[in-house]
């Protein structure tokens, strides 16, 4: 029991309140009271909600920030006590009573009834609030305490309403009678979805859903053991790189606890508590023989002691310790020698329950039992097979490696890093890894440590340690061939899916050469591999030839999983984006570990892209996103999808945003493919908001960093680019890229979709009379159509062309069409960013402002702005300032402006649309 301003006995942490004051609606409701209590209208509560609901938590957070006084008790704590007295105690009261009798309730009673013994307790909170200011008294576990205080503390409850008092308390779901005239809140354990959103608000960002899933199942929806959690746990942790270490390293308050405690305690009280941490339950004969064993003169007294901890609990004539976190602090607060004298007698004793038998299904309590190498391997594999929680078997597998030694140790942290990375705590599954490779175990192990190695660089968007990986290459060759082709092949994947080509050719000719010795050995890995570094030599026939010879010399359904995704990814690149849906509809699994979905989803994204369906690769970058976190794994991807998604549907700025983000993380930015995909998608959504010069100089810099043509969103970028220029009025320049594009394309596969890019770019710099035949081309064949976008996108092309040549009607209806496409396809940056000069709107009429004259249609939308602002009385370099863009660039608009509109001169200019403006505004008035 505690006294005082501002304090309690229980749990007081001043950030739960805000971070709480979301999710958890009864603190508001609380809150409320406490307000109208402030104002002299006092009343009582109670707060009902299981065990580990938080209800405690929540008292304990009621007077944070609050001016009111406050007084507490525990109810379990004060079963044989008087409340009134140890209250009055508190209350700074002597406890004296005044003789006589009261009337209440129309009989006399004596001064000894409950009815008096409230009334005394009344005058004395009354006194109290009308020195010291506004009270409030909380009493836990309330519903524990006896009938005669239940009834007091009703009586008084009902009585506050003219007093700046309140009456807290905290009891079962089902209240004791007394109680339930008063006002009660009910405090409900928190859902999964409530969980995450208070781990996000004590975190400060979003925490990763196999956390989230951790520290749900250990809290038990309690709020309060939810923060003392999240005090606990690493940002690799939130981040979703590593995983939760059993047994959980509890909170400093809840450790400090138990060492006052360990402190107060016997051995023989030591000893009990810490086999109670162990094997959860131990029946009270068994606690009393230790306790003798252990040279106790007075078992019973010894285990009565133990029992008054709150902590405790008996069902029957079993006893345990109530809560998970309890469990593992006394078990971090026992000595290790103590430790193993316990072990010995959960061995000896049999209180170990079976893996399959532990309370709520949990079998944590292994974690807390060190596994020797006479338990033998398989054992330990099996039980941590049996553990549908990734960070409760890994944490089993540590305990085994730190127990063992030589090759079951090898084994065992090979066994833990493969779960690490099916699990996604890559950082886990390379340091795990990297034991295995540093240790002395088989050739094989080593070789599928250096595999897991490989896939968490991948997946950390690292570059691959090339040198290592040809040497043990090298090592493995003769030992385990079909490991070192297989550790070559997928060296290589990973390599060049990130434009890496340093030590590719030296991998290939050393898995060629183990090949060549050992024909028999299956290289699925490697062939993949041949096909992708055809693909970056741009030789796309043998590529298509190797795939093909695949496909022939082995079923389809037969193969890996990752050599199935490569291969739709290949396709992908290849322009054949059905078959790619194909293969990607194969690998799909209900089987696959969340991983190996994030892959696959983040395949089918690139493909859905590049189909031109945004709506289809948002939803699917959301549901891999929702699997594993786009910031944690295959970040610099992701985020490259993830701004070409946002800018496809118009969201500009939350697309800035993501890209700042990505750009944010040092280690991608050595790998050049990445960067590049990056500035691309930057460079597309700058070219669908018609800013041609910051479009230029993003595609130029991403063709800079990767200067190929090896897949069809590199090919893309050119085609883009000649947009660009074409758009800042430099049709010279998009000229001579069209002729370099199309000579490099020439080697192409001609797929309808790398056909409808070709078609576009030379759309742009053709002859009006050409472009007819050019746009007919862009939707492919009636059999072998091309995405949809490739046809929007030439179409609102052709009416742009249109336009600049007066055609202006052929102009609107080309554009109309191009509109209903891009919404069609969710496609609607196309459409709002202000990349095409002319919109209509719903009546079919010109959007632009400028004139019912046709040769104003012929102006592209930055031409338009210079007009605008050039009218308007502005100087060149005040447009430049104003457009932030360069004087030159200015200079160049005005030109083409003086061209298309037949004028010579700045003041023919504001003299055609100054003469205009009469016929625009008689039109409106009409």
């Amino acid at each position: 029991m505690t006294g005082g301003k501002g304090t309690t006995a229980t749990m007081n942490d001043g950030s739960f309140r805000s971070r709480t004051a979301e999710p958890i609606s009864p603190l508001r409701q609380v809150q409320d009271v406490f307000e109208a209590a402030e104002r002299g209208l006092g009343s009582a509560l109670v707060i009902t909600g299981p065990a580990g609901s938080g209800r405690t938590r929540l008292l304990g957070e009621l007077v944070v920030n609050s001016s009111f006084d406050t007084v507490s008790i525990g109810g379990a704590s004060n079963v044989r006590e008087h409340v009134d007295q140890s209250l009055m105690a508190l209350l700074g009261r002597s406890g004296r009573r005044r003789a006589g009798v009261r009337q209440a309730g129309g009989l006399e009673v004596g001064e000894s009834t409950i009815v008096t013994r409230a009334e005394h307790l009344l005058d004395a909170i009354a006194r109290h609030a009308d020195h010291e200011g506004p009270l409030a008294i909380l009493v836990d576990d309330a519903d524990c305490m006896g009938e005669d205080c239940q009834t007091l503390l009703g009586y008084v409850g009902r009585r506050l309403a003219n007093h700046r008092v309140v009456l807290v308390l905290v009891s079962g779901v089902e209240p004791p009678e007394p109680f339930l005239p008063l006002s009660q809140v009910a405090v409900p354990p928190l859902g999964y979805a409530a969980t995450g959103a208070l781990m996000a608000e004590a975190l400060g960002t979003v925490p990763a859903p196999a956390l989230v899933d951790e520290l749900h199942r250990v809290s038990r929806g309690n709020p309060g053991v939810l923060l003392e959690l999240c005090e606990t746990v690493t940002e690799e942790q939130i981040a979703g790189i590593e995983s939760i270490r059993y047994p959980i390293v509890v909170g400093g308050s809840r450790a400090s606890r138990w060492m006052e405690i360990d402190d107060r305690m016997t051995d023989a009280q030591r000893t009990m508590l810490c086999l109670l941490a162990v094997a959860k339950s131990v029946a009270v004969p068994d606690l009393l023989e230790l306790a003798g064993d252990g040279g106790s003169a007075d078992p019973e007294r010894e285990l009565d002691g133990l029992l008054s901890l709150r902590q405790l609990e008996r069902v029957g004539d079993r006893v345990r310790i109530g809560h998970q976190l309890d469990r593992w602090a006394v078990y971090g607060t026992a000595t290790s020698a103590r430790r193993t004298v316990v072990h010995a007698l959960v061995d000896e004793g049999g209180y170990q329950r079976e893996l399959e038998g532990g309370r709520d299904g949990v079998a944590d309590a292994s974690v807390l039992r060190p596994i020797d190498a006479g338990h033998g391997l398989q054992r330990v594999l099996n039980n941590a097979e049996a553990m549908a929680r990734g960070s409760l078997a890994l944490s089993m597998l540590r305990d085994a490696i730190s127990a063992s030694s030589g090759a079951s140790a090898s084994a065992l942290r090979l066994t833990a890093a493969k779960l690490a990375l099916e699990k996604g705590f890559r950082s886990d599954a390379e340091h795990l890894a990297d034991g295995v490779v540093w240790s002395d175990a088989c050739v094989q192990d080593r070789a599928a440590a250096e595999l897991v190695k490989i896939e968490a660089r991948y997946l950390a968007d690292r570059p691959i340690h090339i040198e290592s990986v040809v040497d043990a290459v090298r090592e493995f060759a003769e030992q385990a061939p079909a490991a070192a082709i297989e550790l070559a092949g997928v060296a290589i994947l990973f390599q060049l899916e990130q434009d890496q080509v340093y030590g590719v050719h030296e991998l290939y000719a050393l898995a060629e050469r183990i090949h060549t010795r050992h024909p028999d050995t299956p290289c699925d890995a490697f062939t993949v591999a041949r096909m992708s570094l055809a693909l970056a030599r741009e030789d796309f026939e043998e590529a298509q030839a190797l795939h093909n010879e695949a496909d022939a010399a082995e079923p389809f359904s037969q193969r890996s999983f990752r050599v199935v995704v490569v291969l739709g990814k290949i396709l992908s690149r290849l322009g054949r984006v059905e078959e790619a849906r194909a293969r990607f509809e194969c690998a799909s699994n209900p089987s696959l570990t969340p991983l190996e979905q994030m892959r696959l989803l983040t395949a089918q994204v690139d493909c859905e892209i590049l189909a031109g369906n945004p709506i289809a690769a948002g939803r699917l970058w959301e549901q891999a996103d929702a699997i594993v976190s786009s910031h944690t794994h295959l970040r610099m991807l992701r985020g490259a999808q993830r701004v070409q998604i946002l800018g496809l549907q118009g969201r500009f700025d939350e697309a800035q945003y993501v890209a700042a983000r990505v750009r944010s993380d040092g280690f991608s930015w050595s790998i050049d493919s990445l960067h590049a995909r990056l500035l691309s998608a930057l460079g597309s959504n700058a070219l669908m908001q018609g800013d041609a010069e910051r479009a230029i100089a993003l595609l130029e810099q991403s063709i800079d960093h990767v200067d190929r043509y090896a897949c069809v969103w590199k090919t893309q970028r050119y085609v883009d680019l000649i947009e660009a220029l074409v758009l800042a009025g430099d049709r010279t320049a998009a000229a001579r890229m069209l002729d370099v594009t199309t000579r490099r394309l020439q080697r192409f596969p001609q797929t309808p979709l790398a056909s409808a890019i070709l078609a576009r770019g030379r759309l742009l710099v053709a002859d009006i009379t050409d472009a007819r035949e050019l746009v007919e081309l862009a939707p492919g064949s009636r059999g072998d159509k091309a995405p949809s976008l490739e046809w929007a996108r030439s179409l609102a092309i052709y009416a742009d062309r249109l336009r600049e040549h007066g055609k202006i009607t052929q102009s609107r209806q080309h554009a109309q069409t191009a509109v209903a496409l891009f919404e069609r396809i969710g496609a609607t940056g196309w459409i709002d960013g202000g990349r095409w000069g002319t919109r209509t709107d719903e009546a079919g009429t010109p959007a632009s402002p400028l004139s019912e004259d046709p040769r104003p249609e012929t102006l592209s939308d930055i031409e338009r702005r210079v007009v605008h602002l050039v009218v308007q009385g502005m100087r060149s370099r005040d447009v430049a300032a104003q457009l932030y863009v360069s004087l030159r660039m200015v200079e160049k608009h005005l030109t083409s402006v003086y061209r298309k509109l037949g004028i010579r001169s700045r003041a023919e200019l504001i003299g055609l649309i100054k003469n205009q403006e009469p016929a625009t505004a008689s039109s409106t008035t009409a």
